[in-house]
């Protein structure tokens, strides 16, 4: 921890820069939820100067498990950098500033359902029409066609629907499956996605001179995360047509989830328990490590470095169905566990990356605020923010040689910049709302 500290106290004092690969970009960022805001960020992070319009009240963000009056560190976090517009812009008045920005933006990242676009003139040929240089990327949660376009959905529900809670195998009391809670597992990814279809739309308009319109869905991303196995290729059909059909029983004679998932997954094989001692974490002294060994070579490598002489399945007489083979392994599998635990992390750590074995220690997220690792490469940065003081972010993993790395300013106060913002477009926002657009 002592050497974290020393990192990130050698740190403080630099001054917050304004340069990055988006200087200069004005974007509008319309919409609530975590892979919107984190688009934002990052465009802000480089440089862009954000517009963040936020409803009456604030931004949904800005409330989860926020502590007294103050925004949500998650909030604190994602809104970075950007600039609080505080408008409706579901009436007249909040609809035309809404189009006073774009008139003047280079990037609109919205997620508003088909209906509320239409309702404020953001379709498809609307914004091609209307703003024919703006790079617009839209992100749903299913997609725009088929008969789920339009239909809300959030991190859980997509988790659900694209096969990861089945996959991942944890299950309440109830047998019920049970979400992956401990990041935005498909969120951040979809926040990058867009991110990407903003730098792609804009080199498109770069070549053509002309603006684009982007679509990106979760569900989508939630698939893309596991395009290695809802892929389907000619070794998979018979294994998948026998798991499937276990399912279909199930489902037929009207079982629950936990049949059917207990269908989905069966017992392992004996064998292919004990070669996960290659990819898999292990108990030491005083903590845990975990070893990342898929290849031969790999496995050659952790096997010289625990001193061990069977090969499992690297052996030349390898042969699952063997009795006496299975015995092997689990006899194998068992030795390995013990033997980790006869050192601590630090001691497995040195021997295991001496052998060039891909390791790491098993940490909690709040170890990282001090990982030296995370700090060295300001992966962590200081922000000080105005009402709540000093506080330890992450920062974005990508790093420019030819261009100077930035400290953004704190998240806004709800609506701190509505006014300055409103006169800089040269309109006003009346005090009581005249009707909807």
């Amino acid at each position: 921890m002592q050497r974290g500290e020393d990192c990130r106290a050698a740190r403080r004092g630099r001054c917050h820069l304004v340069t990055g690969p988006y200087a200069g970009l004005r974007v509008v960022e319309l919409g609530e939820g975590v892979a919107l805001a984190y688009c934002g960020q990052q465009l802000a992070d480089r440089g862009a100067e954000v517009f963040k319009l936020e409803p009456p009240g604030g931004d949904g963000l800005r409330h989860v498990r926020a502590h007294g009056a103050g925004a949500s560190k998650l909030f604190q976090w994602l809104g970075r950098g950007k600039r609080s517009v505080e408008v409706d812009v579901g009436t007249i008045a909040g609809a035309e500033i809404l189009h006073t920005l774009l008139a003047g933006a280079d990037v609109l990242i919205a997620n508003l359902p088909l209906a509320r676009r239409g309702a404020l003139g953001l379709g498809d040929s609307e914004i091609s029409a209307g703003y024919p240089k703006l790079v617009a990327v839209f992100e749903s949660a299913f997609g725009v066609a088929g008969r789920m376009a339009g239909r809300p959905g959030n991190e859980l529900v997509v988790q659900a629907m694209s096969g990861m809670l089945a996959a991942e195998g944890k299950r309440l009391a109830d047998g019920a499956p049970e979400a992956i809670q401990s990041c935005s597992i498909t969120q951040i990814p979809a926040g990058v996605v867009l991110t990407m279809g903003v730098s792609a739309g804009l080199y498109h308009r770069e070549r053509s001179g002309e603006g684009q319109v982007v679509h990106s869905n979760d569900l989508g991303v939630a698939l893309m995360l596991q395009g290695g196995r809802v892929g389907l290729n000619a070794p998979d059909v018979e294994t998948r047509a026998a798991t499937m059909e276990r399912v279909t029983k199930q489902r037929a004679t009207g079982a629950g989830h936990p049949a059917m998932a207990d269908a989905f997954v069966p017992p392992k094989h004996p064998v292919a328990s004990a070669g996960t001692a290659y990819y898999r974490a292990f108990v030491t002294q005083n903590g845990a490590v975990f070893l990342g060994a898929l290849s031969r070579p790999l496995r050659d490598k952790v096997r010289a470095a625990l001193g061990i002489e069977f090969r499992l399945r690297d052996e030349p007489d390898f042969d699952p169905e063997d009795p006496e083979f299975q015995a092997k392994a689990r006899a194998f599998e068992a030795g390995v566990i013990a033997d980790m635990r006869t050192r601590t992390t630090e001691e497995w750590l040195d021997v295991l990356e001496a052998h060039g074995v891909p390791c790491g220690e098993v940490t909690f997220p709040e170890d990282l605020s001090g990982n030296e690792q995370a700090l060295a490469n300001d992966y962590l940065i200081d922000v000080q923010h105005r009402e709540d003081g000093p506080q330890l972010q992450v920062a974005p993993p990508v790093r420019f040689g030819r261009v100077t790395e930035h400290r953004r300013d704190p998240a806004p106060a709800l609506g701190a910049d509505t006014e300055a913002v409103l006169d800089e477009l040269g309109v006003a926002l009346a005090q009581e709302p005249n009707g909807t657009p």
